[in-house]
């Protein structure tokens, strides 16, 4: 691209933000000389070195109006700010508990009509995760969402019998637990295969791969963990088949259908089970995902950096330079560029690529993935 630029926009532009922020946590139920309790660990996901966040007594998620048999927590998420925890028991009684006050409070039975005496199994719901600041959406063998504003529970999908439960089909629809991976709500099932998740229509879910895992329990943790906004992997608790390797988290590559072993689990001390380990990235892949650096060696102008967290908007500055990077796990859609003030003469022009160009030859171009586009297609588009 050539022209004397008096000012210029690049759209789809982010930070290279630091991810040092990121946390992992661990929910556990534990039992001593002090009873059966719930307890919440913050963790480092490799090293484990457990530091307790708070603790809540068993006996708390019992109330009045049960209608089940247990009082078996088996999903939580946190709130947006992280200051309140949604909590689901397993057979539909949900709570939420302020960290800051100790306030527990049962909120509903989601699925109060479909426990029946002694059976519960199909009914039940294993985790809770926001899909956005309001919606709570549950999973398990019933499927549904809770609007926290509204305090009304939406029901999708739940099997119509007990016996019904335990067919292949049902048990690949239970999810165990499940997270949010580049974008794709992945879960691994009851039947121990890597699932994708249909948030609409939970019988439009698909299987990605069956890894040969070997679980023990029905509450598999997995994890979308973060190294940085262009590196996202995903690791998965248990065991594999036919391997000697031990029990603990296995690093898995969609792309090629293998897993390897990475390390253990967290030791806690008198742990009876742990439910949950869930990770948060911050900021989030979708925060993060696009890099785009208009100037890597910071030699165009001055040593000016041109990575904005926002629009970037610069004056009189030629943006051919050689060294522009474009990094992403995915390939990028479309960059706009933006000629919004200009010296009689200039224009924006860009060589033919692999790639679609719209208004080329005016103020106004923007390049777009003709299907087949890679990100160095994009680099070479705008350093041409």
């Amino acid at each position: 691209m050539r022209a004397r630029l008096t000012i210029i926009t690049i759209i789809l532009l982010a930070l290279n933000i630091s991810l040092s922020a990121q946390k992992t946590y661990l929910f556990a139920l534990i039992s001593d000389s002090g009873g059966n309790k719930y307890q919440m660990y913050d963790i480092d996901f490799f090293a484990g070195n457990p530091t307790l966040y708070f603790t809540i007594d068993e006996d708390r998620f019992t109330h009045s109006g049960m209608t089940g048999f247990s009082n078996n927590i088996s999903g939580y998420d946190f709130n947006l700010d992280q200051t309140i925890v949604y909590f689901m028991e397993t057979e539909g009684d949900l709570y939420k508990y302020t960290i800051a006050t100790d306030q527990l409070e049962f909120l509903q039975d989601v699925i109060p009509e479909t426990t029946p005496a002694l059976i519960y199994f199909y009914t039940q719901i294993l985790n809770v995760f926001f899909i956005n600041d309001s919606l709570l959406y549950c999973s398990g063998l019933t499927y549904g969402y809770y609007n926290i504003n509204t305090n009304i529970f939406t029901k999708i999908r739940q099997p119509i019998d007990h016996l019904i439960s335990f067919t292949p089909y049902e048990q690949d629809l239970l999810s165990t637990e499940v997270t949010n991976y580049k974008g794709r709500y992945l879960y691994v099932s009851n039947s121990a295969k890597i699932m994708e998740m249909n948030l609409t229509d939970p019988d439009l879910n698909i299987e990605l791969f069956n890894p040969g895992l070997s679980t023990g329990i029905n509450h598999t943790d997995i994890i979308s963990y973060q190294y940085q906004c262009d590196s996202t992997v995903l690791f998965i608790r248990g065991s594999l088949f036919g391997t000697t390797n031990p029990y603990g988290w296995y690093k898995f590559d969609l792309d090629s259908g293998t897993a390897i072993f990475s390390h253990n689990i967290c030791d806690i001390p008198n742990a009876i089970n742990i439910y949950n380990v869930r990770r948060y990235n911050e900021p989030s892949w979708e925060d993060c995902q696009l890099h785009i650096d208009l100037d890597l060696e910071n030699n165009t102008v001055s040593g000016n950096n041109f990575i904005d967290d926002s629009l970037c908007l610069r004056s009189g500055v030629p943006i051919s330079d050689a060294d522009i990077v474009v990094r992403n796990d995915l390939v990028v859609d479309s960059i706009s560029v933006h000629l919004k003030s200009a010296n009689p003469g200039d224009y924006l022009s860009f060589v033919t690529g692999n790639y679609s160009l719209l208004g080329n030859g005016g103020s106004s171009v923007t390049i777009v993935n003709n299907g087949l586009s890679s990100n160095t297609d994009f680099e070479n588009a705008v350093v041409g």
